[in-house]
């Protein structure tokens, strides 16, 4: 006896395509949700990885730049502990220092019993401008070693800087307190050579070497 051939007329066609699809929505629906959270934290931990890589990046560069800029500071205080008074080249080693710290370059130095000395250029003091009383000098006397202000607006220039300053002394004698200006803008410019130029360097040699702005002026 010969089996009669299955007639698939409309009606079942549709419900049989209405299954597949069915069916098929319900795999890629599952595959979503299996897929997602695989997904996501793939990127989030490649986004992450980037992140702290850039973080380390930018971190080496500043803090190599802080150290140099610093360093130079330091030095011009060594050299001016071995005067109690401003001396004919003193705006000299001032200019020069400057041009390796600031841009625009700029050292001052504020006396204990004198007077303030500047190479700053830009902008005028207020007449009754006093060294003693700004907290760069205060804090760097207090704390009797070289510091990095917190950013403040800067008097001569009304530009948000961040201030090195160093006491300068000869022996336990306080002569004054030396200090040159980092502005802000250009610390962030340098912050971002490292992508500018070869990152992949810096970051070997790395390896390999193992709320609001006070609004206080200068």
């Amino acid at each position: 006896m010969t089996a009669r051939p299955v007639v698939f007329n409309a009606k079942i066609r549709n419900r049989i395509l209405v299954r597949i699809l069915a069916a098929a929505s319900l795999v890629l629906v599952v595959m979503g949700l299996v897929l997602y959270p695989l997904t996501y934290q793939l990127l989030h931990a490649e986004i992450t990885a980037k992140s702290e890589a850039m973080v380390t990046v930018v971190a080496a560069f500043m803090e190599r730049w802080l150290v140099e800029k610093s360093a130079a500071l330091a030095a011009l205080a060594d050299v001016e502990a071995q005067y109690t008074a401003p001396h004919p080249a003193q705006r000299t080693y001032f200019t020069m220092v400057g041009h390796q710290i600031g841009d625009p370059p700029g050292v001052y130095m504020g006396y204990e019993d004198g007077p303030f000395v500047s190479t700053k250029t830009g902008g005028t003091l207020l007449p009754d401008y006093d060294h003693h009383h700004r907290p760069w000098y205060q804090d760097a006397a207090a704390q009797d070693h070289l510091i990095f202000t917190t950013p403040y607006v800067d008097a001569r220039t009304q530009r948000l800087v961040m201030t090195i300053a160093a006491p300068v002394k000869n022996g336990q004698r306080l002569i004054g307190v030396i200090a040159a200006d980092l502005f802000i803008d250009v610390l962030v410019e340098h912050s971002a050579q490292p992508y500018q130029g070869d990152q992949h360097q810096l970051v070997e040699k790395k390896s390999g070497d193992h709320g609001k702005t006070p609004s206080y002026k200068c």
